[in-house]
């Protein structure tokens, strides 16, 4: 494998990630990279977050969107392996909250 840039590898790595969750779930989520000043990592996570957790709702498209019952969080630091050959996951999170009140409470995780 040739070396690549961490915006390369970063954006391959969103792009398929967003394949794999559109197919998946019938939420609108988009994943974006923001890249730390540094340019040797960068985050992943998605672009809008349903309440203030950074989190997204699991929608079926035969559920009421306004009132989820699942949350899914997801963020990930990812730099260069060391001669620049393929991205490395330094840091992943993954939470997923349970909204058992149906929007009245805060949410089990």
């Amino acid at each position: 494998m040739t070396a690549t840039t961490l915006e390369d590898a970063t954006s391959d790595f969103v792009l398929r990630l967003n394949r794999v969750v559109g197919a998946a779930i019938d939420t609108p989520v988009e994943f974006v990279a923001d890249f730390e000043t540094d340019g040797y990592r960068a985050a992943i996570q998605a672009s809008k977050s349903y309440t203030r957790r950074p989190a997204f709702p699991l929608v079926r498209q035969t559920d009421d969107p306004k009132a989820p019952a699942l949350l899914l969080g997801v963020r990930y630091i990812v730099d260069l392996a060391r001669k620049g050959e393929y991205l490395r996951v330094v840091t992943s999170t993954i939470g997923l909250w349970v909204d058992v009140t149906g929007g009245r409470k805060s949410i089990v995780r």
